[in-house]
């Protein structure tokens, strides 16, 4: 294994140890999806360089290459997310995978440009003293109203 691959497996490893709460044998409520939903918020937060890493690959090598457990680990938060949106627990107007991917957009776009757009409103606040509002709007998106 060369190490470009050991980086992508180790990746992929740390991601889905982000999602222990959703691996629990129990019921799911909303309070347990609230807590799977925020364990990405807080993977992504406190992992930006892996964050930075699968942006740049899909970005210049443009691959769709799973690294080594990444279909797996998606295929189950979209089950998670139809159970949860069976419940109505998750909005149902829109599909479990495009609302992950919504989801994970806004976080990205969090991570990535939240400072710089607080910077440029001169909102004298750093990202990180708005993170635990941020991932309640976020989640408010997908969330059942």
């Amino acid at each position: 294994m060369q190490l470009w691959d050991e980086i992508k497996l180790g990746a992929v490893q740390i991601f889905s140890s982000a999602f222990d709460v959703l691996k629990r044998d129990t019921m799911i409520n909303e309070a347990l999806v609230k807590e799977g939903f925020y364990a990405y918020f807080q993977f992504c937060v406190t992992n930006p360089e892996l964050m930075k890493i699968g942006l740049w690959v899909r970005v210049t090598e443009g691959t769709s290459e799973d690294w080594g457990g990444e279909g797996e680990i998606f295929s189950h938060l979209i089950e998670f997310a139809q159970r949860a949106q069976s419940l109505g627990i998750l909005r149902d107007d829109i599909p479990a995978f495009d609302l992950l991917m919504i989801y994970s957009g806004a976080v990205k776009s969090w991570i990535f440009d939240g400072q710089h757009f607080l910077d440029v409103t001169a909102a004298q606040v750093d990202r990180q003293d708005k993170d635990e509002v941020f991932f309640n709007s976020a989640y408010q998106l997908v969330a059942s109203t």
